[in-house]
């Protein structure tokens, strides 16, 4: 029981301080609902991936934590290359950045339900096998 609760406090962590540092170093949340959605992806996908990967590196209270900051570095930055990377110059650039955020909000927005379904079914799986 502990050593889930440490799993899931690992996780968290990470998501935390990926949020904040693609928040504020790398400005790349301008809504607090994008931050969330980062987050959640982000600490689901720590916590799971580091549920079904073998422990391995240092461990922290009995939990090996280099599985869980390893797949959190790739999902994040994965993530991160969906959000534009500068703000638009003119006008033109504005709509058109608009219109490829509404595409891509409609198209995601069901893969990204999905996808939060898909690793909460990982972690709670992650728990029954093992």
């Amino acid at each position: 029981m502990m050593v889930g609760i440490v799993q899931m406090l690992t996780a968290l962590v990470l998501a935390v301080v990926l949020t904040v540092v693609t928040t504020v170093v790398f400005r790349r949340h301008r809504h607090g609902v994008e931050a969330l959605i980062f987050f959640l992806v982000i600490f689901l996908a720590a916590w799971g991936g580091g549920l079904w990967m073998g422990p391995a590196g240092p461990t922290l209270y009995g939990v090996s934590w280099l599985p869980f900051l390893l797949v959190a570095l790739i999902v994040s930055l994965l993530l991160i290359t969906f959000v534009p990377r500068k703000p638009p110059k003119t006008t033109t650039e504005a709509k058109e950045q608009l219109e490829l955020r509404r595409t891509l909000e409609d198209v995601f927005s069901l893969s990204l339900v999905v996808l939060l379904v898909a690793l909460v079914v990982a972690v709670v799986l992650g728990y029954l096998i093992a």
